[in-house]
């Protein structure tokens, strides 16, 4: 089972790139600005 993390901030560069980052480690990730 894969951990969930849920990101918010408004700087959406860095949503997309910890979303990518942490997708890639095995976690799901969603993101909201």
């Amino acid at each position: 089972v894969n951990s969930r993390l849920l990101i918010i901030d408004d700087d959406e560069k860095l949503n997309k790139l910890l979303t990518d980052y942490l997708g890639k480690m095995g976690f799901e990730v969603m993101s909201a600005t």
